[in-house]
């Protein structure tokens, strides 16, 4: 059970699924990755950057432990 959840919003308004909450981090993972990548990847994290400046960090691990966000490098 994982605890992150990704969606397209659609021009109607609505959200799609593209990853549910009930994926395990290492599934996301391999969502994002595929499964043959080589030497598997630890994780993978989303960085995004504010307009303010505040750097966002969404860190998804490749394995059954939950995903984790970072603020300015602090964990919240």
């Amino acid at each position: 059970m994982g605890n992150l959840t990704i969606h397209a919003g659609l021009v109607n308004g609505d959200l799609m699924p593209i990853i549910n909450d009930d994926k395990s981090s290492s599934e996301i993972v391999e969502a994002f990755t595929g499964d043959d990548t080589g030497a598997p990847p630890r994780s993978v994290t989303i960085t995004v950057m504010t307009d303010s400046g505040k750097k966002i960090e969404i860190y998804i691990p490749n394995s059954s432990a939950s995903a984790s966000v970072k603020l300015d490098g602090k964990t919240v």
